[in-house]
């Protein structure tokens, strides 16, 4: 990144992205509960086993898969929009983001300039509660409707 490109979009706010332990965990134990449904479904015994075997290798397929992604960075504006998805020098500029927290899961999506869809998720493992809050404010979503009630807040 250039010191003009810097001085033009300063970086109010980074958050960085890693793959999930808890993510790649439940894509194998899927992986695992779905080769057990095949093998106890009524199938022919040649068609459960190899289906059972199909699934249990693809669950730790998906799982290495992500676990290998590489981690990413997210670089907010002052104003909360994303401007940069990835590692410096190499980052690219985001368009159409959407940014979805639900409790403690949160995910991002947007189109770089070159029409290519990126979806970013986070876990709770992943993600603290500044980082959801930060999120939070760039969905421009009150932190007052995500968070607890203004009962429990109180005293």
């Amino acid at each position: 990144m250039s010191k003009q490109s810097s001085a033009q979009h300063p970086a109010h706010c980074r958050l960085d992205w890693r793959p999930s332990r808890l993510h790649c965990a439940a894509l194998v134990l899927l992986g695992g509960l779905a080769a057990a449904s095949c093998l106890l479904s009524a199938a022919p015994r040649a068609w459960r086993i190899g289906a059972a075997l199909l699934a249990c290798t693809q669950g730790i397929r998906l799982a290495r898969r992500e676990g290998a992604t590489a981690p990413r960075q997210l670089q907010f504006s002052a104003d909360y929009r994303v401007l940069r998805l990835g590692p410096p020098g190499r980052a690219l500029r985001l368009v159409r983001v959407r940014i979805h927290v639900q409790g403690t899961l949160a995910s991002l999506s947007g189109q770089d300039e070159g029409g290519r869809i990126h979806r970013l998720s986070w876990w709770p493992d992943t993600l603290g509660p500044a980082g959801r809050r930060v999120l939070r404010l760039a969905a421009g979503t009150p932190i007052a409707e995500t968070g607890p009630s203004l009962a429990t807040m109180q005293g």
